[in-house]
């Protein structure tokens, strides 16, 4: 009897052959398939496995792409399945390091992770889960983030997931210093299964480093003997993460995470000062629970997300300075509840009006208490109730067909906080979107934010340090001196207000190349930030915190923190991203052709040999394709044959640079004291001023398997200029310009390796090293000596690393 050729086998064979893929024929599924569907043609079925397990999602003309964001407002960037197999990357975690440059927000807050245009209940909930199930990454501007009821500071990035994906990862890495010490080796295990109605995802990650002390780096007491002192303590930490999502109707969904870290370090704090010990040591060791969960629910023209967590984070510190011990304890609970609903509830003749209303609120209890000699020196046991509501309305004003016109929407927000302990706070703001043709783009926004202190800030426990090198700028000189860390009472809250204007540009048609310029300027009054550098505006604003003994040398520093009257920030960002896609060279897509037909053979004779074909999944995981998808075998470069390794293996060009120039930085620290110019001679910080210039460099390069990525940071030079001109208190801090380089091979992609060697299947090897040319900013004072607390080493503990990394998925 003749078996007729396996439509299955077929529509791989179509996939992988070099000729142009039939992206436009797909059609979307319907919510409720009907029992018996008929036969879809060749075109359809490719168009559909595309959208459900291919990396290049089919997209409708006129339709949103699945997993969109609310609103109209365009992303800046869009990096597809073969994108991020070209960054090399592993995890979602990896991704947002990478993508740091195009995530960097002038107003500077962290970017928001969405998960296909959803609010997560935090981002433990997704950040294990691997790369490689990606199917869409969209990075857009702030005021995207204010639909989902976050402030207009961050920066949005949108995931996008495959709708089936099964992989179990093992990753081992070890990391080491090339001048010695610090040595890091980490281990982490996952498991992830998405299907259509759920998904699962569990990960284990354990990491141990070691101390490095300062005698490693050269750095000696003032008689050339042992400081006795770590520059990085070593550290064990433990991280368990579980996460379950499922899909109870198309309208439906809720997750479930968990989280527990275990850390603990220990390090060298300075040679002893009594007759009973060798040295002074400390040890800290934290626990951390996180359980969090999220429901999403659309019900009459609503949507809604609700998203509650509890935290728990407990934390000891011991310091072996004599006996007994001296002791910090510190514990932490949080509790929050936040529901944001989005709704359409009018259309102009432009569009829907989108208005975004958030309710939330927190409960926090933290309690600390400082011992020293069995002898309690301080204690905090503070709660504090939060209730906060917020609005956001987006109106569309006109879209015409006009290239003059284009479209244009206005927005504004408003949120009231009311805290137990500090009384209401109010944030608001507006802003415009215009977009004049398809490639252009024009925001312009203003945002006033008050803020109040973390319990963190206020009740930390107080810990002393010995024998830390300060530089006092009012005398030139570097000591050593104990300096406390801890909670300040008194802190008060801050109000920032910024104003935005932003272009994004993509000028060629055909030509994934973006470009965009931002520019911000933020004041703040009241601003909190750890205690400045010792100077003497420092000095006269803070004078308590500066204690000297009787010949007036410093010895102690009370280094909480503190507010700043005003400070006064101008920042001016461009840049642009580029990315071509490689063709794929024909020997290779031979080789994974004929992979996947011996693969997609072998599992149609074993299901022969059963008498059955696969059964179809349970209860959304495990199993393979339902019956009727007409989907290839599971197993190939992972689910349904387009993972990595399979079809359109992520050959790309990538280059990205991004300038950012610092127009104004000033800062006055108490009222009535002069303004400091931090771009000319002045500082608040702990080292420098603020360089007028930043460059951030990103180039890559992934073909037939092999990848590289070249990242680069570039700083201008500062100065810091004493005013009473002692040429030992005028630091002059160098330019400085660090590289990291990765290499990556993926066999899965190698033309006919796998053949030879299918144990491959799935791995990745990588080689990183960072700080390539070993590179630490110098700083010399007027007289071209270093001071003692600017030694290089101090600046750069670890210089460069290489870290060596094998991974595998099994599918």
């Amino acid at each position: 009897m003749q078996r007729s050729f396996p439509t299955g086998l077929w529509l791989a064979t179509t996939i992988l052959s070099p000729v142009p893929a039939l992206a436009q024929s797909g059609a979307p599924e319907p919510a409720q398939p009907p029992a018996r569907a008929p036969a879809r043609a060749p075109a359809q079925a490719l168009g559909q496995q595309a959208a459900d397990e291919g990396e290049e999602e089919i997209v409708v003309q006129g339709q949103r792409p699945r997993g969109s964001v609310i609103g109209d407002i365009k992303p800046e960037l869009t990096f597809n399945g073969g994108d991020i197999r070209a960054l090399g990357v592993s995890s979602i975690n990896d991704l947002l390091t990478e993508l740091g440059p195009q995530l960097a927000s002038t107003r500077g807050g962290s970017p928001v992770i969405l998960l296909e245009g959803r609010r997560v209940s935090s981002f433990r909930e997704i950040a294990t889960i691997p790369a490689e199930a990606i199917q869409r990454a969209e990075v857009l501007p702030e005021e995207v983030a204010l639909k989902y009821g976050y402030s207009a500071n961050q920066k949005v990035l949108n995931i996008v997931l495959r709708r089936r994906f099964k992989s179990i990862t093992v990753e081992g890495k070890d990391k080491f210093t090339t001048d010695g010490g610090a040595n890091n080796p980490e281990i982490e295990l996952g498991l992830l299964t998405i299907r259509r109605n759920g998904r699962l995802n569990l990960n284990l990650d354990y990491e141990n480093t070691a101390a490095l002390a300062e005698s490693q780096r050269g750095i000696t007491t003032s008689t050339g003997g042992d400081t006795r002192r770590s520059l990085a303590p070593s550290d064990e930490q433990l991280t368990l993460t579980a996460t379950y999502a499922h899909t109870f109707s198309p309208k439906v969904s809720a997750s479930l995470n968990g989280e527990m870290t275990v850390d603990r370090q220990h390090s060298l704090i300075g040679a002893s000062t009594t007759p009973d010990l060798d040295v002074f040591q400390r040890t800290a060791k934290d626990l951390s629970l996180h359980l969090g969960s999220t429901v999403n629910a659309d019900f009459r023209g609503l949507h809604n997300t609700l998203t509650t967590t509890y935290d728990h984070d407990e934390g000891r510190t011991i310091s072996v300075r004599g006996v007994p011990a001296d002791v910090a304890r510190s514990t932490t609970d949080t509790v929050t509840a936040d529901l944001t609903s989005n709704v359409t509830p009018y259309r102009l003749p432009a569009g829907d009006i989108s208005v975004t209303a958030r309710l939330g609120g927190t409960f926090n209890s933290f309690g600390s208490e400082a011992l020293r000699a069995q002898v309690t020196q301080q204690k905090a046991d503070l709660d504090r109730t939060t209730g906060l509501a917020s609005l956001s309305v987006d109106v569309p004003v006109f879209d015409s067909p006009s290239p003059f016109l284009g479209r244009l929407s206005v927005n504004g927000n408003v949120q009231l906080q009311t805290l137990s302990d500090f009384g209401g706070l109010t944030s608001y703001g507006y802003g415009a979107t215009w977009t004049p043709r398809r490639e252009v783009s024009l925001i312009a926004s203003f945002a006033s934010t008050q803020s109040a202190p973390t319990m963190q800030q206020i009740g930390n426990p107080q810990i002393p340090t010995p024998q830390v090198p300060v530089f006092d700028y009012t005398t030139g000189q570097s000591v050593l001196v104990t300096r406390v860390s801890g909670g300040n009472t008194a802190l008060l809250s801050a109000e920032k207000r910024e104003w935005r204007l932003g272009l994004t540009l993509k000028p060629f048609t055909g030509k994934d190349i973006t470009f965009s310029v931002d520019y911000n300027h933020a004041s703040t009054d009241k601003g909190i930030m750890a205690l400045p550098a010792l100077t003497a505006a420092t000095q006269a604003a803070f004078p308590s915190r500066f204690i000297r003994d009787d010949d007036g040398n410093l010895i102690r520093i009370i280094g909480t923190p503190v507010n700043i009257d005003r400070q006064e920030s101008g920042v001016l960002r461009w840049g642009f991203n580029f990315s071509k896609a490689l063709k794929t060279p024909k020997a290779q897509a031979d080789a994974m052709r004929a992979a996947f037909m011996r693969a997609f053979a072998e599992r149609q004779r074993r299901a022969e040999g059963a008498g059955a074909p696969p059964p179809p999944p349970q209860d959304g995981f495990g199993g393979g394709p339902p019956r009727g998808e007409g989907g290839p075998p599971r197993g190939f470069g992972g689910p349904g044959g387009r993972g990595p390794g399979g079809p359109g293996g992520g050959n790309r060009l990538t280059f990205a640079v991004y300038h950012s120039v610092h127009l104004t930085e000033t800062a006055r620290l108490a009222a009535g004291q002069p303004t400091i110019d931090l771009l000319n001679g002045g500082t608040i910080g702990s080292q420098s001023g603020q360089p007028r210039h930043e460059v951030e460099v990103q180039a890559g390069i992934s073909h037939s398997g092999f990848g590289l990525r070249l990242t680069g940071q570039w700083q201008s030079a500062t100065r810091v200029v004493d005013p009473s001109g002692t040429p030992s208190a005028n630091l002059h801090f160098g330019s400085l310009a660090t590289f990291n380089l990765r290499l990556f091979a993926n066999p899965s992609q190698v033309p006919g390796l796998i053949g030879k060697h299918p144990w491959m299947r799935g791995m990745r090897v990588s080689l990183a090293v960072n700080n390539l040319l070993n590179t630490r900013q110098k700083v010399t004072d007027g007289t071209g000596a270093t001071p003692y607390a600017y030694q290089p080493a101090y600046l750069d503990p670890l210089g460069r690393t290489v870290m060596i990394s094998v991974r595998k998925l099994f599918f």
